[in-house]
């Protein structure tokens, strides 16, 4: 993962061995290494060692995707396996388009991601992490038809103010339903068999935000907008 994260194998495999260098007679930490690669890299490594020295668990994604005429939609929305709230991190995605593999890196920066990527062509595959280079779990990734996310997911009203209702048709299916503001910032979260929910939103700023719901590694999401 750091490898990755370094993003060039040169400077990876250069403070790789002049750490080995360093330390090779006496005791190093795991924070003597942090500080290692922040030096030889320029780059900042005190994120990473929080979540991944220091935190616990690991990162759950559920992920859908749609091609739009020539823009590539994709939503990732993380949960995690433990204590650690939220992982930032590069995802790799391998796409195949018009039969050929391409490769993207998008960078999780929030519990729910929603990525615009321009490119032409019919895309008939999409794989996260095609090459292992994260310790996570990828518990569903499908292409989502945005008719049929609409036939059975609506949010109204629409500007909303105090109130919003969420009516949600797959009767009887236990699901998760999130408030995510513009950035894609978790604010709620909760069980929920009914088919419509109210939520509060009175206590929150005017602008953008999502309804997202969770159902069987499935991810539906729409846009509503506060006023």
């Amino acid at each position: 993962m750091i490898r990755q994260e370094v993003g060039h194998d040169s400077l990876f495999f250069k403070a790789l061995s002049t750490f080995l260098q360093k330390y090779k007679n006496g005791n190093a930490t795991g924070l003597d290494f942090r500080d290692h690669l922040n030096e030889i890299t320029g780059k900042d490594f005190s994120v990473f060692f929080e979540q991944w020295y220091f935190g616990e668990g690991f990162p759950i994604h559920t992920i859908s995707w749609n091609q739009h005429g020539d823009t590539l939609l994709i939503n990732s929305l993380q949960t995690v396996s433990s204590t650690t709230p939220f992982f930032n991190v590069p995802l790799e995605f391998k796409i195949t388009v018009n039969n050929q593999d391409t490769l993207i890196t998008l960078r999780q920066t929030n519990s729910f991601n929603n990525w615009r990527i321009y490119l032409p062509g019919v895309v008939s595959s999409v794989v996260v992490d095609p090459f292992h280079w994260l310790i996570l779990e990828v518990t569903d990734i499908q292409n989502a038809v945005k008719t049929e996310r609409e036939s059975k997911f609506r949010v109204v009203p629409n500007p909303a103010k105090e109130k919003v209702n969420v009516y949600y048709t797959n009767e009887g299916n236990s699901y998760t339903l999130y408030m995510a503001d513009a950035s894609g910032k978790v604010l709620f979260s909760q069980q929920s068999l009914s088919q419509h929910n109210s939520i509060d939103i009175g206590q929150y700023p005017a602008g953008l935000y999502f309804i997202i719901i969770e159902d069987r590694h499935a991810i539906h999401q729409e846009k509503f907008i506060i006023y």
